[in-house]
């Protein structure tokens, strides 16, 4: 009964703010919707009330140029708020909170405009509400000042320490996947390193007993025990150990001449039946003429490679392993060398070449 009646009490709240056009501006799709964030209803607000707090996703709170920005295009008749989705607000103790669109929110002002077009919403819980604080900073078109490094960085850590307290575990592959998914940063771009390199530096990762390297982690780390050991002109490459990794065609004449192995009869037919995947047409019939010529090419090889290994001065590769389990002597080097790699270089600082 006492949620029935906060329900009626904040609908009583707001009825009278309902924008009259909420209808057309629901099907224009302008309404907030991140992952657990429910919109209810389109307001016109009066600017008295609404309560502004501290803009908590961005540490520097406003940036005065792009509320002028906002303010001109107010007073020039240019401000077009219902193409836009609109400023996010929520009722707390029986008074509208804003949630996002403090720069239009003090644009408005500053342009003494009295009424503010808003979204009221719900949100799930505390982490939705910060996750969708930052993705609106970081997805929106209108003049505005989008999410910087530090503003990413800040809600990033509060979403994780939301996660912490209900257990998740707090790993680089973790956090590789949460810079992506709500920071909206793509791994490998300018700014991943450095939100990366913040991120691990605020924030408590949980111990794993595992290093999986990507291949440039792996090929500085194989860089670094290679140059230790003094054998700068070892013939010397990185090989990554997954099954189903190497040519189709080179699987496809192996598994022909297991077939003639099987039966001890280098004569035995063998018919192979291919396909190609997410092809054009004209990609399909420009490969198909080439495959036999593929095949021989490989045979021819591997002709050649017999003869090498047939000969009696022939020397099989040496296998070493990178540090991948903890407790192997240089996994403290790998862990290192994975930071370094994620944070960007400077740009005087030119890479090497290895061979």
């Amino acid at each position: 009964m006492c949620i029935l009646a906060c329900m009626n009490d904040d609908k009583k709240l707001y009825s009278r703010y309902i924008a009259k056009n909420s209808k057309e501006l629901l099907r224009r799709g302008i309404a907030p919707d991140y992952e657990g964030t429910k919109h209810i209803e389109f307001l016109y607000l009066p600017l008295t009330k609404i309560k502004r707090g501290f803009n908590g996703g961005r540490p520097e709170d406003f940036d005065n140029k792009t509320v002028e920005k906002i303010a001109r295009k107010i007073q020039n008749k240019e401000w077009q708020p219902e193409l836009y989705e609109p400023p996010m607000v929520s009722i707390k103790n029986g008074k509208f909170e804003l949630e996002a669109g403090h720069h239009r929110w003090n644009g408005h002002v500053e342009a003494e405009e009295k009424f503010l077009l808003v979204s009221l919403v719900e949100f799930k819980d505390e982490r939705s509400r910060e996750a969708a604080l930052l993705e609106e900073n970081t997805r929106d078109n209108y003049v505005k000042n989008y999410a910087s490094v530090d503003n990413i960085v800040s809600s990033l850590t509060k979403i994780v320490n939301i996660d912490e307290e209900r257990g998740v575990e707090i790993t680089r592959e973790y956090i590789t996947k949460l810079i992506e998914s709500k920071g909206h940063v793509k791994k490998g771009s300018e700014n991943f390193g450095w939100i990366y390199g913040d991120l691990v530096l605020k924030v408590r990762l949980q111990s794993t007993n595992v290093k999986n390297y990507n291949s440039k982690e792996a090929l500085k780390t194989a860089k670094v025990f290679q140059r230790s050991r003094n054998a700068e002109f070892e013939a010397c490459f990185v090989q990554r150990f997954r099954d189903g990794q190497s040519k189709a065609q080179f699987r496809l004449l192996e598994k022909a001449l297991k077939i003639k192995e099987d039966y001890d009869d280098p004569s035995w037919d063998v018919v192979v039946y291919g396909h190609y995947s997410d092809c054009k047409d004209y990609a399909i019939k420009r490969n198909r003429p080439q495959e036999k010529e593929r095949i021989k090419k490989l045979q021819d090889m591997i002709v050649r490679w017999a003869k090498i290994i047939e000969d009696p001065d022939y020397t099989q590769p040496e296998i070493r392993y990178l540090p991948q389990i903890e407790g192997e002597a240089h996994f403290d080097i790998a862990k290192k060398i994975e930071l370094d790699i994620l944070l960007p270089r400077p740009r005087s600082e030119k890479a090497g070449t290895w061979h």
